[in-house]
């Protein structure tokens, strides 16, 4: 997310908490206090507006992203799954070219204040339970491509932001 989207984003909540009497400045403070103690816990001494990319190539892909984004491909022949957690950041990551011996797959994606895409194999079949709320939670897979492959079990929630999956 770059300083623009940001800064946008953070006016119109001004205009939201003024209309709708929300504590908005509270809101802010103490999700300015959880992103420092999620860096602190995980060590993380790099710039503010950090953004990962490249390829990947973990079996299980685990990240929290706190006002940082990702955008990436993973290439693994032993995926596991996935849990994504995007705190005013977002990202893309393409999984179109894994492989897996499962036939089950958990992958769980949230997204507050931002948006997940996420690009899987064709052929891989999405069992989704995902909410949007005041968001979107889409699956945009092929439906008619339904083979006896790998089956993901997709669960999450998109709140002010949204989470898509694509193959």
């Amino acid at each position: 997310m770059n300083r623009h989207k940001f800064w946008g984003i953070i006016i119109i909540f001004i205009g939201l908490s003024v209309l709708f009497h929300f504590p908005f400045f509270n809101f802010i403070f103490a999700l300015i206090i959880i992103w420092i103690g999620v860096r602190v816990l995980t060590g993380r001494r790099h710039e503010f507006w950090h953004e990962s990319k490249g390829v990947l190539t973990e079996d299980y892909l685990r990240r929290v992203l706190v006002f940082s984004g990702i955008n990436t491909k993973l290439d693994t022949n032993n995926f596991e799954g996935a849990e994504l957690i995007t705190i005013f950041g977002g990202g893309e990551v393409d999984a179109s070219n894994v492989s897996t011996k499962r036939t089950d797959i958990d992958i769980d994606l949230v997204a507050i204040f931002g948006g997940l895409k996420l690009r899987i194999p064709r052929g891989w079949q999405v069992k989704s339970e995902g909410m949007g709320i005041i968001g979107g939670y889409d699956n945009n897979t092929n439906a008619s491509d339904k083979s006896k492959g790998t089956v993901i079990h997709l669960k999450g929630v998109a709140i002010f932001g949204g989470v898509e999956v694509v193959n």
